[in-house]
């Protein structure tokens, strides 16, 4: 408990709404939930950040999503609130990641369809998390 009560500005600013309410402090408690790996081939795989109070990296998540620069999205999909994806994606011409894509569909009130036409389907892997778990 003592090791909690010495958080940085930085960690308390990406704590959830949980609360621990303690003898004369009030602490907020990250609130990590599985991130998922959703992968061009249409599989799921769960990962977590090395971390678990400040969350991902971005060099952590490079070798996971298959890139060197990555771009956040904000998402508010069921349990994840971020899409993290290859900022380059389009121009290593990746593979559409259907999943991914229908995703990002849903949190922008499209269909799946209106995205592709438009040009804005999501390419490659990408990782879905929480805000507080990637820094």
């Amino acid at each position: 408990m003592a090791r909690n009560m010495l958080l940085q500005t930085k960690v308390a600013a990406k704590f959830s709404p949980r609360v621990l309410q303690t003898g004369f402090i009030l602490l907020t408690l990250p609130h990590f939930k599985m991130a998922l790996h959703i992968k061009v081939d249409g599989t799921e795989q769960f990962v977590e950040p090395k971390d678990k109070v400040l969350g991902f990296t971005c060099e952590e998540l490079y070798p996971i999503i298959g890139c060197t620069m990555v771009e956040a999205q904000s998402i508010h999909e069921e349990k994840y609130t971020t899409m993290v994806l290859d900022e380059e994606g389009r121009m290593s011409d990746k593979k559409i990641n259907k999943k991914a894509t229908e995703v990002w569909a849903r949190a922008n009130g499209m269909t799946p369809e209106q995205l592709v036409q438009m040009g804005h389907e999501i390419v490659g892997d990408v990782v879905l998390c929480t805000y507080a778990e990637f820094q």
